[in-house]
């Protein structure tokens, strides 16, 4: 407006009429008229323009909201996926190819996380089994050592199988610990023959307890 304004100010302007050809009238803007030019401007553009910033606004809004509606509606899917349901997968909506594609990798990356968490359940029962098995020889030879009058030779067994079981508890915690390192690429394995008959020996002693 201020240029407009400058504008209008410098305007000339000339009238002629047909029966007098000879005479020109010229003139210019006054302030007020000028003033009254762009009050009506001014006036104009906020009868217009205010509509239709407000009908853009609206019309952006519906349009963010109706694309983004797909997108929450998996936002709300996801928050219902715990441990027990991790064997439902994300129902895609139909409108857009897109978050269809997104839908059907996010159920990909569910399926891998049920499969790892199947394998963590398993192992986890596994690591549970391998200490209790070295535990239960334990206090087996405990009871048997507190309950009888064992004699010498009975004794000195008792108390070696006790401490090989106790070194098999600490060697499988020590393995976990290897585990753990291998998996974050921080231990080289080394592959080495292994004699079968203290293994073979080693578990006869655990469930020897048992069978007296």
């Amino acid at each position: 407006f201020w240029h407009l304004d400058y504008e209008l100010r410098l305007e000339k302007w000339e009238h002629t009429r047909p029966s007098q050809p000879d005479w020109v009238l010229h003139g210019s803007f006054t302030d007020q008229e000028v003033r009254d030019i762009l009050g009506e401007l001014a006036q104009f553009w906020l009868l217009v323009s205010v509509p239709l910033v407000a009908l853009a606004l609206a019309a952006a809004y519906f349009i963010a909201r109706r694309s983004t509606r797909p997108v929450q509606q998996i936002n709300q899917q996801l928050d219902r996926f715990e441990a027990a349901t991790l064997s439902q997968r994300i129902q895609p909506p139909d409108s857009d190819p897109e978050i269809g594609q997104l839908a059907r990798h996010l159920n990909q990356l569910l399926g891998r996380l049920q499969t790892s968490f199947a394998h963590l359940q398993s192992y986890t029962a596994q690591v549970a089994h391998e200490l209790r098995t070295p535990l239960t020889a334990m206090l087996g030879w405990l009871t048997i050592l507190r309950a009888h009058k064992l004699d010498k030779k009975a004794t000195e067994h008792a108390i070696d199988t006790i401490e090989r079981n106790a070194k098999a508890q600490a060697q499988l915690i020590e393995d976990l610990v290897d585990i753990s390192r291998i998996v974050g690429g921080k231990l080289n394995l080394e592959v080495t023959p292994t004699e079968l008959l203290p293994v073979i020996n080693a578990a006869v002693d655990v469930v020897q307890p048992a069978a007296d």
